[in-house]
């Protein structure tokens, strides 16, 4: 519902779903200081909302992790892809992190999207996240996940990975879901994987 804004100097100005009014009801607003209040406050929305599938969501697109020579040892989408999209965007990550020079930065535009990664012996540890997204966030939220897969395997390896890797997704579940940071600390993690090893 749009609301109307009359002002002393007889200007109107439409702000989505608030009244300033209300909020400073003798304080004389102009129409520019009142919009830049309302968007400060994040209150401006737009009077005509974008389609849902125009809709830009924060998130995880995918992780991967992959060797040197391109065999992918663990993918997890968070968006629906085809099949033959996701080979595709495997096989375009790894040429893309694979080549790139160690003195440049670990986060390189891709798509509309970005892709951060860290390279740990010779595996590539890649996130697909927004383009607007904290590139130094999830350098750490990478990091953080290497350090649960060395301390759960106790020195982790690309065997590890190979023949455990049901447990490998058993920890990324815990640690994101649907595309969001679930939880950060390493010991809830650790104390979880091992309640259910304890189950089998």
């Amino acid at each position: 519902m749009n609301i109307v804004m009359k002002f002393p100097q007889h200007t109107a100005s439409t702000v989505s779903g608030f009244d300033l009014g209300l909020v400073f009801p003798k304080f004389p607003f102009s129409q520019v200081a009142a919009l830049r209040f309302a968007s400060l406050l994040h209150l401006r929305r737009p009077v005509s909302s974008p389609a849902p599938s125009t809709l830009s969501l924060k998130m995880i697109r995918f992780i991967l992790l992959q060797n040197r020579q391109g065999k992918t040892r663990l993918a997890k989408y968070y968006i629906p892809l085809e099949e033959s999209e996701k080979h595709k965007v495997e096989y375009e990550v790894h040429r893309l992190v694979v080549n790139r020079d160690p003195k440049f930065t670990n986060f390189v535009e891709f798509r509309t999207h970005k892709v951060i990664y860290r390279r740990y012996a010779g595996l590539f540890f890649s996130l697909c996240v927004d383009i607007t997204d904290n590139e130094l966030a999830y350098l750490e939220c990478i990091h953080l996940f290497v350090e649960i897969l060395d301390h759960f395997f106790s020195n982790v390896c690309e065997l590890d990975l190979v023949f455990n890797f049901h447990k490998v997704y058993l920890i990324l579940d815990e640690f994101i879901l649907a595309g969001e940071l679930q939880e950060t600390s390493k010991k809830a993690i650790i104390e979880r994987m091992g309640e259910l090893e304890k189950q089998e």
